[in-house]
């Protein structure tokens, strides 16, 4: 046993004849004034996991808000582990699912409401539904006249389609009728 007094914490110190603290395990008690009833495990004289009294698990966090919070990358997966992912990012091996148990693409999205949005900002979206019948519904969220523009790499417009009436254009970005096709091939 590794008793304390309830403001204190209760401590197992690793190191060696240098220095005793190279690894740290560590228990706040109920009282203690920054780590009460949470688990911490140093290396190297950091901080970096923590289990705090609601059972929330922080990697680079002191103030896990959910049941795992990760501050900086991470990497998941069989051979991720020796890849280094990108700045506050995230890299998956394997597939991902949202909403369901029962993955079978890179990217599987299940939900009987808005399943993906697609966006430059808060305000400057692209939602997207499937219906039950399968039926993809794309929604733009601002007010715009193009609904679809798909271009080249160079950005020059291939196909255009136009939100306010539906018009369809190929090689323009103003099309005047139901289908317009630009250009002379």
């Amino acid at each position: 046993n590794i008793l304390a007094p309830t403001n204190q914490s209760a401590s197992v110190y690793l190191g060696d004849s240098t220095n005793n603290s190279l690894g740290v395990i560590q228990y706040g008690m109920s009282s203690h004034a920054t780590n009460a009833n949470s688990m911490l495990f140093q290396t190297n004289g950091s901080e970096r996991v923590r289990i705090n009294s609601t059972g929330n698990v922080g990697i680079g966090t002191t103030a896990p808000l959910g049941k795992l919070g990760v501050l900086g990358n991470l990497a998941v997966g069989a051979t991720y582990g020796a890849i280094a992912p990108p700045t506050s990012g995230l890299i998956v091996e394997g597939n991902v699912g949202i909403g369901t148990t029962v993955v079978s693409a890179k990217t599987h999205i299940v939900g009987t409401t808005e399943q993906f949005r697609l966006g430059y900002d808060a305000t400057a979206f692209y939602s997207t539904t499937v219906g039950i019948t399968g039926a993809t519904t794309f929604t733009p969220s601002l007010n715009t006249t193009t609904a679809f523009n798909f271009t080249n790499a160079a950005g020059t417009s291939i196909l255009n389609v136009d939100a306010t009436n539906g018009f369809v254009g190929i090689g323009t970005t103003t099309p005047g009728a139901k289908l317009e096709i630009a250009g002379d091939n």
